[in-house]
């Protein structure tokens, strides 16, 4: 047969125990409450204060550049038109580049443009330009001014690629030409 034996657990001096804890708390009690309430009413106080935050967003799909696929075809090959993840982050990067930018600034009637997050919308073709403001009609304003600039910097450098392209054609022509006139 077992006997259960109780031994005395022994404590160190000083050390204080639960119970010595929940003594003290019943003796500052107000104390404790008093913390409470005032962190409470310091919380309440910095949200009044606080600006109410908009946020807008504008989202871009990405195309196939057709001065890619004109220049694919001018080299023989077949027209491809697709767009790689990295070609995405890219784009990404040219919404915040200086020239999208200072179209920004010019649409805005700003000295400079507003800061923006841009990021690719999961694994599409298409990017998401954030804007945030105290207003919500100026941070609509700010995503359609960066989204319409993008557009406008990305028109204009494939019509460049494409008049590059069709002087490179021209050319060609030209040539072929000539070998038809002078057998």
């Amino acid at each position: 047969r077992l006997d259960w034996i109780q031994v005395p657990v022994t404590r160190p001096a000083g050390e204080p125990d639960l119970r010595s804890y929940l003594r003290m708390l019943r003796r500052r009690k107000w104390l404790v409450v008093l913390g409470v309430v005032l962190g409470a009413a310091v919380a309440l106080a910095l949200s009044f204060v606080q600006s109410t935050k908009y946020t807008a967003t504008a989202q871009v799909l990405l195309q196939p550049s057709s001065s890619a696929a004109a220049s694919s075809l001018l080299g023989g090959g077949a027209a491809q038109a697709v767009i790689t993840p990295t070609d995405v982050a890219t784009e990404v990067q040219l919404v915040n580049s200086a020239e999208v930018q200072s179209a920004v600034a010019k649409a805005l009637g700003v000295p400079t443009a507003p800061k923006v997050t841009v990021s690719e919308d999961g694994t599409t073709n298409i990017i998401d330009i954030v804007a945030t403001s105290t207003k919500p009609s100026q941070a609509a304003a700010i995503a359609n001014a960066y989204s319409n600039a993008y557009i406008g910097v990305r028109s204009s450098q494939t019509l460049s690629s494409l008049l590059a392209l069709d002087a490179q054609l021209q050319a060609k022509i030209n040539a072929l030409q000539a070998k038809i006139n002078n057998p």
